[in-house]
């Protein structure tokens, strides 16, 4: 390390003396301040892709996570349906959405999803995704 460094000096030394100084400080690395972080504020975000579509694992992710719920809460539809517990016969109903919105803003304390979000149409694939798969399609008979 000792030779590079003095090497380098030397260099340094040479191309001064010999008036190439554009080079040497070319050469010398210049520290650059780190750039500052902006925050963007929520109405300016881009919005989603126009490619992005709702997707049952999209889904699974909101169903486990608490930021669906208001401030403070630590709660998600998985703690009160783990692994699907009760959401089987849940594809029956002709309102899923509107009852998704009514677990949202009563027991999670959150803001009701717009119906026709990809973020409720990715719920709505994965609640949907625990309908119980008839035996005959299993099994072949």
């Amino acid at each position: 390390m000792k030779k590079l460094t003095m090497t380098t000096l030397m260099l340094f030394a040479a191309m001064a003396m010999t008036g190439n100084h554009a080079v040497a400080a070319k050469r010398s690395p210049a520290k650059k301040s780190p750039p500052a972080i902006q925050s963007v504020p929520p109405s300016e975000k881009q919005p989603p892709p126009a490619d992005r579509a709702p997707s049952i694992q999209e889904g699974e992710m909101l169903f486990r996570d608490s930021a669906l719920g208001g401030p403070g809460n630590t709660q998600s539809c998985s703690s009160c349906h783990p692994m699907g517990k009760g959401l089987d016969k849940a594809w029956r109903n002709p309102d899923l959405a509107g009852q998704v919105n009514k677990c949202i803003s009563a027991t999670l304390k959150g803001k009701p999803l717009p119906l026709d979000s990809i973020e409720m149409k990715s719920l709505i694939l994965y609640i949907k995704s625990f309908k119980p798969v008839p035996a005959s399609s299993i099994y072949g008979y």
